[in-house]
């Protein structure tokens, strides 16, 4: 493994190990507290997925992902206790897996900015009280020169067992920090759009089928981070250079550099317990960053 004092933290993502225990929003891991900030009866806009059709047509020859993936099965708005009880049922791992459909608590581009209070999600916006002051980046051990930097989005991501297929911000960076919950979390430069490809409806994302992190190969048994050749898709024929596997826990935060490929694979959380959520703050790439 390359480790990141060779190459310069803001060349590789970098995992901090309890990195964001001090943030504000942690407490949304507290029994009730996410419940209580954003009320029970708030009305939520919600995508739910079939799984079941999904997993129809997940088998390609020729290891693409299906443009079915993306497909939405159903739009709606849901009280917020609903979409929570909803998250604790085995029919969200098994039959219909629910998301919140509006993720951002803040957005800077006027196109985006205050997207959600429009579409039926303005509750959430109770959250952005626990945000860092300012709009700007909170501090990161190691990373204390982008403290104070603008952030240019904030989004929420609230579930159980959710998966998100490999895909590119776009001349951004990345924290992720996790509240609640644990997930891995797979990388890869911004150059493995050769071997990933593009997506057929969705121009940020990888054309080969990274749906669930058993489509990957040459993961470690153990540790935060794969070998320094990479990590293999399509039954370990696709070779992707540079990916690497790190396992994100409550209190953790993950650096992604400027338009690093990514994919995140949720454990499933404790039946009673808080959902899984993930906080990540978007900056755009400094002068200089790689493509």
């Amino acid at each position: 493994m390359i480790a990141a004092t060779v190459l310069g933290v803001e060349d590789v993502p970098t995992l901090l190990r309890g990195g964001a225990r001090h943030l504000r929003h942690m407490r949304w891991a507290e029994p009730g507290r996410l419940l209580e900030m954003v009320g029970p009866d708030s009305e939520i806009a919600v995508t739910v997925y079939n799984l079941t059709s999904l997993a129809a047509h997940a088998a390609k020859a020729d290891c693409r992902a299906a443009v079915i993936h993306e497909e939405r099965a159903e739009s709606k708005i849901a009280r917020f206790r609903e979409f929570l009880d909803h998250l604790a049922t085995e029919a969200q791992q098994t039959t219909w897996r629910a998301y919140l459909e509006d993720t951002y608590l803040y957005s800077a581009d006027g196109e985006y900015a205050n997207l959600a209070k429009h579409r039926g999600s303005a509750a959430l916006h109770r959250l952005e009280g626990d945000l860092p002051d300012d709009a700007a980046v909170p501090a990161f051990d190691g990373f204390e020169h982008l403290a104070g930097v603008p952030y240019s989005a904030v989004a929420l991501f609230v579930g159980n067992g959710s998966e998100s297929s490999m895909h590119q911000d776009k001349g951004e960076q990345n924290f992720i920090t996790q509240v609640h919950g644990c997930k891995h979390v797979v990388t890869a430069p911004p150059e493995a759009a050769s071997v990933l490809g593009t997506h057929l409806a969705r121009d940020n994302d990888a054309a080969l089928d990274t749906s669930t992190l058993s489509e990957w190969g040459g993961l470690p048994g153990d540790g935060d981070c794969a070998a320094q050749d990479g990590l293999t898709l399509c039954g370990g024929g696709v070779l992707v250079p540079g990916a690497r596997l790190h396992r994100l826990c409550a209190g953790d935060a993950l650096y992604l550099p400027n338009s690093t490929w990514h994919a995140l694979y949720g454990d499933a959380v404790e039946a009673g317990g808080p959902p899984s959520i993930t906080v990540t703050f978007f900056l755009p790439a400094q002068p200089g960053s790689p493509a």
